[in-house]
């Protein structure tokens, strides 16, 4: 597995994305993200996924069925491709649990918004 998953004080998850997402990426990041954020439970969240190449159905299916627990005030998306564009959206239509979300196609404007919007 290629992609990444850091955190950064006080509350901000980033996660890279890097060739094909698999369903059990899906379950290695949720654990992963539960293991850095903590006692944490409200997160802004940072995905760069530039460099992802696909995402299958049954992977769009896990991240619906094993969602973690966690309330996104923020969700900033790197794309620099339409159809992950579209993939995303349907994707984020199906996670109730985000509050706020907007894509971009550099992580300095992604960061600066995440750090100015309003929660």
């Amino acid at each position: 597995m290629n992609h990444e998953l850091t955190f950064e004080p006080p509350n901000l998850l980033v996660m890279r994305l890097k060739g094909e997402w698999k369903p059990e990426d899906v379950l290695y990041l949720n654990d992963r993200a539960m293991e850095l954020a903590g006692d944490l439970r409200e997160v802004t969240f940072l995905l760069d996924g530039t460099e992802l190449e696909s995402i299958p159905p049954k992977t769009r299916e896990y991240l619906v069925k094993y969602r973690t627990p966690f309330t996104y005030l923020k969700m900033a998306l790197l794309t620099k491709h339409a159809r992950m564009k579209v993939l995303g959206m349907l994707i984020l239509k199906m996670l109730p649990a985000i509050k706020k979300s907007r894509y971009f196609e550099d992580e300095a404007q992604a960061r600066a918004w995440l750090g100015e919007v309003k929660e």
